[in-house]
């Protein structure tokens, strides 16, 4: 009986972490922290004001990805971080050919009060329900595609899915 418990609890986080992680309706609250900031995005050039992200897009009429995240929490997300959005091809790609908005909806980190409420409106706009959430917006704001949680295959296969 031990063993039934155990394949079932194993078998629900590997769904987890291999899909995406779904944490409800997020309220944007984050408890006190040790000093952390919600800066995570600035290390790759992400923005995170969506209407600066669309008048970016409109003017270097380039899409915008948009990477709904839970930076801190959610596995998924944490390795679509270290296997594609870190690297140096995705770097490239990205400089070249998309404006990069990150919604990032963390339990630990700080945000401000109007990204906090941004990204609320925004999770509800989308119909946001699991993380990571991949949405490719056209310059304009249509939304042109989206996929969710986990990709394999690095940054080459991320990158094909953006150009299909």
């Amino acid at each position: 009986m031990k063993t039934k418990k155990w394949m079932g609890f194993f078998l629900l986080i590997s769904s987890v972490i291999l899909s995406g992680c779904s944490n409800g309706e997020i309220t944007g609250e984050s408890p006190e922290t040790d000093g952390e900031s919600a800066e995570v995005a600035a290390d790759f050039d992400w923005m995170t004001d969506y209407e600066a992200a669309l008048a970016r897009a409109e003017a270097e009429e380039k899409p915008i990805l948009m990477n709904f995240t839970g930076s801190d929490w959610c596995p998924p997300c944490q390795l679509m971080q270290k296997e594609v959005f870190s690297t140096e091809e995705f770097r490239e790609y990205a400089a070249e050919n998309l404006v990069l908005l990150e919604l990032d909806y963390p339990i630990k980190l700080e945000q401000s009060k109007e990204v906090v409420e941004q990204n609320k409106v925004l999770q509800g706009q989308f119909d946001i329900e699991v993380f990571p959430t991949f949405v490719i917006l056209q310059p304009n704001g249509d939304e042109e595609k989206r996929t969710t949680g986990y990709r394999e295959g690095g940054p080459s296969t991320f990158i094909d899915w953006i150009r299909s």
